[in-house]
């Protein structure tokens, strides 16, 4: 590798860590775990997958900080559910310096692939998984009770390690520019 490629990827390392702390994106989140909906008996009726996305206000944060939940894409069986886009700042929540969030309702408009239905999930509670100040998932459960049926949902969101997209995005552009180096 010649010195000004050396120098360029220094500089670039440089100035990600130098960068300061302000408002970040996490996400999407896979679905990591093939989570459940369950119904009272405890048998499973449809597999959720899915994808979730949230800003957080700064990051690392030294005091709560609040968040917005930008986008849901969930599919379980026949069943979709999506952020309720009538919305202009849904599924506002804080995030506490231990990881464990609150969003006070997450509104959800769903689809069973014939029409819509609006779903409302007060309090909507879980956790950050990983150190807080750089989360590699998330964690939350709730209860919906659709009248005659009562299912317990549990999610589990992941997202790639930081690190790892890093260091490759860095190599591929170590390679490409030793590539233009390279006399023909």
């Amino acid at each position: 590798m010649s010195r000004s490629t050396s120098l360029a990827l220094a500089i670039a390392c440089a100035a990600l860590l130098a960068a300061e702390a302000r408002a970040v994106s996490f996400g999407p989140f896979p679905v990591s775990d093939p989570s459940s909906i369950r119904n009272g008996d405890g048998s499973i009726s449809v597999v959720p997958s899915g994808t979730l996305t949230f800003d957080i206000a700064h990051v690392p944060y030294a005091s709560p900080q609040v968040f917005r939940i930008t986008d849901v894409h969930v599919t379980a069986g026949s069943l979709a559910f999506g952020l309720d886009p009538t919305l202009a700042s849904p599924a506002l929540g804080v995030l506490q310096l231990d990881g464990t969030f609150l969003v006070p309702t997450l509104f959800l408009v769903g689809n069973d692939g014939t029409s819509d239905f609006d779903l409302a999930i007060p309090d909507l509670t879980g956790h950050l998984l990983g150190a807080p100040g750089s989360p590699s998932g998330l964690f939350t459960a709730f209860q919906v009770d659709s009248g005659h049926d009562l299912f317990d949902v549990s999610l589990t969101f992941a997202v790639p390690e930081p690190g790892t997209a890093l260091l490759t995005s860095l190599g591929f552009a170590a390679l490409a520019c030793r590539r233009k180096e390279i006399p023909r």
